[in-house]
This record gives C-alpha cells, sequence and structure tokens, in this order.
C-alpha cells in the first residue's frame, strides 16, 4: 500500500511524500528511519480506491467461476492464512489472476512445482 505523509525534519522542516508499506506502523517505522518524525500518516488515494471496491466487484472479476466455488476458495484461504500457511507449491498453471493477487496480498508466497 501506499502512504502519503508529512513529517518534520530534524532541522524542523515540513517535509512531505509518499512512500509503500505493508502497513501504517510499517510507512512509520520507515518515515522515522530516514530521521523524520511523523506528524500525519494516511493512505494514498490510489490505495484507497482499490479497496474501497467492493467485495462483490472483486468476486466478479474473477471471470466465469462458479459463486459457489469462489466462495469454498474464501473459505479455504481464511482456513490457510488463520492457519498460517506463508507458501502453496502448485503444480500446472495457475491461471486465476485474482486469486493469485489475493494470496500475494495475504502473504502467503506461491511457488509453481518443478
Amino acid at each position: 500500500m501506499n502512504f502519503k505523509y508529512k513529517a518534520r525534519s530534524s532541522e524542523g522542516k515540513i517535509v512531505e511524500g509518499v512512500l509503500s508499506a505493508p502497513t501504517q506502523e510499517g510507512a512509520v517505522s520507515a518515515i522515522r528511519q530516514r530521521g523524520l518524525f511523523p506528524i500525519k500518516v494516511e493512505r494514498s488515494a490510489a490505495s484507497l480506491k482499490k479497496s474501497e471496491e467492493s467485495l462483490l466487484d472483486q468476486l466478479r472479476k474473477m471471470g466465469s467461476v462458479p459463486l459457489r466455488e469462489k466462495v469454498i476458495f474464501f473459505r479455504q484461504l481464511s482456513a490457510m492464512i488463520n492457519a498460517g500457511v506463508t507458501r502453496v507449491v502448485y503444480s500446472g498453471g495457475y491461471p486465476d489472476r485474482l486469486s493469485c493477487e489475493m494470496l500475494t496480498e495475504a502473504g502467503v508466497q506461491l511457488d509453481q512445482a518443478p
């Protein structure tokens, strides 16, 4: 995600910018590592627009996959995330781009078996 920030430098100057981080806490940490003192850190407009898209709209992007299969996928994804799964190895192709994006966003590494 991208975060827009306003911070103060050690000289007292106001610095504004955008940086990429997985969480707001990560963004604050990155700003501090730059020797700046965060004043305001918020998700950028582009990041907000992507997350504001409804779940139904996201499901529609999955193409011709029947709703029942989508529901099963999300239940399995939820179980995997809650179980702490960090890596999935698959054989053959993985044609579902949205599923790949969701797994990656959830911190699950996808690897194709040789």
